[in-house]
């Protein structure tokens, strides 16, 4: 199935979840909906065999049994579940929402900014924490919630952590 299958909808009460790995992922007018009844982080990806941005949101399988309760079940396969919203798309919220959302800037970025900071890495060993600091960076980890951060916030969570430390 390809992306541009993966994004069509023929009402404006579908919603479609694709497994990809760990997580299931929903695009456009499903992420929408499925932001509605659970808070996700969306991301924007610009396609280039479609040329356009798309939309999406993803999250593990676990969370799964939290969504689907608020959508009626139409089928459901080991990579696809299809719902049916009782609430119909608004095409001006929807297209209100779109423009909220932060196009991904991708791993290169991350990339570039550990390289930048390697010169700069002491060994374990060598750093000394001080208790203050570790007792802040356990109550953040207890904090965050991991279920419902997408892959690229909890990378970012734990560079923020590395940088505290």
């Amino acid at each position: 199935m390809t992306i541009n299958d993966k994004i069509i909808h023929n009402s404006g009460n579908e919603v479609h979840l694709y497994k990809e790995g760990v997580f299931w992922i929903a695009y456009e007018q499903s992420a929408y909906l499925v932001s509605r009844v659970k808070t996700f982080k969306p991301t924007r990806k610009y396609v280039k065999k479609l040329g356009k941005d798309i939309i999406s949101l993803g999250f593990p399988d676990a969370s799964l049994e939290k969504i689907t309760p608020h959508f009626k079940l139409i089928r459901r396969t080991d990579v696809q579940v299809d719902l049916e919203s009782e609430i119909s798309l608004n095409r001006e919220e929807y297209e209100a929402w779109v423009e909220t959302i932060e196009e991904f800037k991708g791993f290169k970025e991350i990339k570039e900014f550990k390289d930048s900071k390697e010169d700069e890495v002491q060994p374990a060993e060598a750093v000394q924490i001080p208790e203050p600091v570790e007792k802040k960076v356990i109550e953040r980890i207890r904090a965050f919630d991991i279920a419902n951060a997408s892959p690229m916030e909890c990378l970012i969570f734990v560079n923020a952590l590395k940088n505290q430390l």
